[in-house]
């Protein structure tokens, strides 16, 4: 049985098009919205706040995204901050998008060039994907649990048990009863574990803002501590933990490798398959052999230019995994075996 702590977080290669013609027609959306553009996604009707006076529908439009809030709705240009975030078709007209009569809904922005390619990676690493057995998996956000229950049903998976419940909370120190599903759980329940912790977040990009304090992004270290410390006593012998977040900072990645592996001696580091990002960062006291077993994904690396996706299409599989490993959102992974169950 695997148990999985869940902290959504999307990653992909990302190639950037700085070559893009910017059209008259222009679209303001949202802050929320042009994030999800960055991403991958179309624009729809809610996150629109400006279109140009004459935009109708089959119109080439240039969509930008308001990211101090400051653009009002429905104006028909906006001088402000803005961010380009690529080219598409306007699915409605201007006076569609706005008008007053029933909910606002449905696609309105169909992209066609966004500003950042994200290449599939179908058939990159097939050998190393495969369905699980019976998994647990926990969150204390009522929205991820919904979520992941929403995509196991659409997918037709029985063998996925979401609960909404606190990670730190998920160990039982009473006999539970045999009828039990949920949380919390005797020692030594789980085989594996995956404990995506949640984090500062640093290495998600693109990103247009980052908002969080000092004092915010301190506060992950005690937490990740305290579901780790929660991780280790339900795993079972000879069970593999998988530690990752999706942030590049010090002190939420190899300091916490380094504080595990003196906290828990039952706990080894183990080489990763696949390996394709680099090794750990020093400076937490870890040494070469065991930086080398880490897998750190750093966004800082230069992002490649000139590049379209169609020039991935015919490339090989060892290119392809270079590209992920010079050009992606930064996130880290530590893999440890429990050795024993003291």
């Amino acid at each position: 049985m695997a148990w999985t702590e869940c902290d959504s977080k999307e990653t992909s290669n990302l190639i950037v098009r700085r070559d893009l013609k910017k059209h008259a027609s222009e679209v303001v959306v949202g802050a929320q919205c042009g994030y999800a553009v960055l991403r991958g996604a179309h624009v729809y009707v809610p996150g629109i706040v400006s279109t140009s006076r004459f935009v109708k529908a089959g119109d080439l439009v240039s969509v930008y995204s308001d990211i101090e809030g400051k653009c009002k709705r429905g104006a028909k240009e906006f001088e402000g901050v803005k961010v380009f975030l690529g080219n598409g078709i306007s699915e409605l007209s201007r006076s569609e998008i706005f008008s007053s009569s029933g909910p606002l809904k449905g696609l309105g922005i169909r992209m066609i060039e966004p500003v950042y390619l994200s290449p599939s990676f179908d058939n990159v690493l097939p050998s190393h994907l495969f369905l699980q057995g019976e998994v647990i998996a926990m969150d204390r956000i009522a929205n991820k649990v919904k979520k992941i229950k929403q995509n196991a049903e659409l997918l037709q998976l029985n063998c996925i048990k979401a609960f909404c419940y606190d990670g730190t909370k998920a160990l039982s120190v009473e006999k539970r009863e045999d009828d039990q599903e949920g949380p919390p759980f005797l020692p030594e329940s789980f085989d594996r574990i995956l404990l995506d912790a949640p984090c500062s977040g640093m290495g998600q990009r693109p990103n247009m803002a980052y908002s969080s304090t000092l004092k915010e992004v301190t506060s992950y270290q005690p937490l990740q501590r305290k579901l780790f410390t929660v991780a280790v006593k339900l795993l079972k012998p000879g069970g593999v933990l998988v530690y990752s977040t999706c942030t590049i900072t010090l002190s939420e990645n190899e300091e916490q490798v380094a504080w595990a592996l003196k906290r828990f001696p039952c706990l080894q580091l183990h080489p990763q398959e696949p390996h394709i990002g680099g090794e750990g960062m020093k400076g937490a006291g870890l040494s070469v052999d065991q930086l080398k077993l880490l897998q750190r994904f750093d966004p800082s690396a230069v992002t490649l230019q000139g590049m379209d996706i169609n020039s991935l299409q015919d490339s090989r599989e060892d290119d392809l995994i270079s590209l992920a490993n010079k050009d992606c959102i930064g996130f880290f992974i530590a893999k440890f075996i429990k050795s024993n169950s003291k």
